[in-house]
């Protein structure tokens, strides 16, 4: 993703038109962020620009010790510091967004949706970016060796990139989750025959689809019956057939053993 394309995803976002800064959930969300992001930089990031002189050392977010002795720099090394900090932003993007939706349903706030966009956001601006920033700024550190300007900032477009599509894709799929329950919820008041005209109406057509349903589950019964039926049917004629042959037979061979087959056949060629 270039940078022109992630300025152009950031203005085609329902940014302000949500709450700018009239939401009451807005001072203490982004607050909240702001302190997780000061912490990952001090206790997970901060470490690293001690990389060239005495190496690095730091937990990872699944508690595993990542413990480089530091020396060259290099691809692998620069992929393992990209990499740890991922589940941690995951994790925070979660969380977050789960904190909102829990708040909103304790406070009474309706609804929900417009709250959870405006988090997603504040993860974006307050979390993900300046983390990615920050990270760019230590990995030009420790490449320059004491003179970042001697080396090239690395571009985080793409990193920030990404773990905005992870954030996209959970803000989506909450807010999905909100309005699949608000139709369950619509539903069981319509069978309860509780509600306006509206739901009244649905609970109809919820009741003739039934009705449609067990009528045809009705003709697809009689069908297998009549199957099974015709089956029956030709199994018997071919039982049938086996037993006159076999009767056949048995009258040919007593027939032979009393002389009767030679007797009546000497009858016929006279």
């Amino acid at each position: 993703m270039s940078r022109s394309e992630r300025k152009r995803g950031r203005a085609n976002r329902p940014a302000a038109i949500l709450f700018t800064e009239n939401s009451e959930l807005l001072p203490v969300t982004r607050q909240k962020l702001v302190k997780l992001c000061e912490a990952l930089k001090r206790d997970k990031l901060t470490p690293w620009l001690w990389f060239n002189s005495r190496g690095v050392k730091v937990n990872d977010f699944y508690g595993e010790t990542i413990h480089i002795s530091g020396g060259l720099y290099c691809q692998s090394q620069a992929l393992v510091f990209f990499s740890f900090i991922v589940p941690f932003l995951q994790d925070a993007i979660v969380k977050n967004l789960d904190d909102t939706l829990e708040t909103c349903r304790a406070r009474g706030l309706k609804p929900e949706e417009p709250y959870i966009r405006e988090t997603a956001m504040l993860l974006d601006g307050y979390l993900i970016d300046p983390i990615y920033r920050y990270m760019a700024t230590i990995d030009q550190r420790i490449r320059g060796k004491g003179n970042p300007k001697s080396v090239r900032r690395r571009d985080v477009t793409d990193e920030i990139g990404e773990m905005v599509k992870f954030l996209d894709k959970c803000k989506d799929e909450m807010i999905q989750g909100i309005k699949a329950g608000e139709t369950q919820q619509n539903t069981a008041i319509a069978k309860e025959g509780k509600g306006d005209l509206n739901v009244n109406i649905f609970g109809d057509v919820q009741t003739r689809n039934l009705q449609i349903t067990q009528d045809a589950s009705i003709h697809e019964q009689s069908v297998i019956k009549e199957k099974k039926r015709d089956l029956l049917r030709k199994a018997l004629k071919i039982i049938g057939a086996i037993i006159v042959g076999i009767i056949g037979s048995l009258l040919a061979d007593i027939l032979c053993g009393f002389g009767w087959f030679e007797r009546i056949k000497r009858l016929f060629t006279r």
